[in-house]
């Protein structure tokens, strides 16, 4: 398996990104969420780069489509990168998606800086905490 690469930002988005050629497997994907679980135990913004991503398998999009497994993102931008990958994307997860109540907004965009742009509409999950909770 391929681990994900998971960090968080200085601008406090949380980053994923798959190595060129992945294949993302059931145990790929509960990697990410235990990754940014540790990183981040709340709602946050997230940067997914799939650019190099080559396969996506029926497990793992059960898992990703599943609203119980999503509830760390606030928005997420997901990066594609090119046509290829977008018409892969187009495949395995635009089409199921127009039909799921998805519980944050997600979009997909060509770069980092069209993504950043769109994230900063949103805020990040301690932000929205620390509102909630000191008003």
């Amino acid at each position: 398996m391929i681990e994900p690469l998971v960090w968080l930002g200085k601008d406090d988005i949380m980053r994923v990104r798959y190595p060129a050629g992945s294949e993302i497997h059931l145990a790929t994907v509960e990697s990410e969420t235990r990754q940014r679980y540790a990183l981040r135990p709340y709602p946050h913004r997230a940067i997914i780069y799939l650019d190099g991503v080559l396969e996506l398998t029926r497990e793992a999009r059960s898992y990703l489509e599943n609203p119980d497994n999503r509830k760390l993102s606030r928005a997420a931008a997901i990066v594609v990168g090119n046509h290829d990958a977008f018409a892969f994307l187009q495949r395995y997860l635009l089409e199921p998606m127009r039909h799921d109540n998805h519980p944050h907004p997600r979009k997909f965009f060509d770069s980092e800086e069209e993504a950043l742009g769109w994230l900063a509409e949103y805020e990040s999950g301690h932000q929205a905490m620390g509102r909630e909770h000191y008003g």
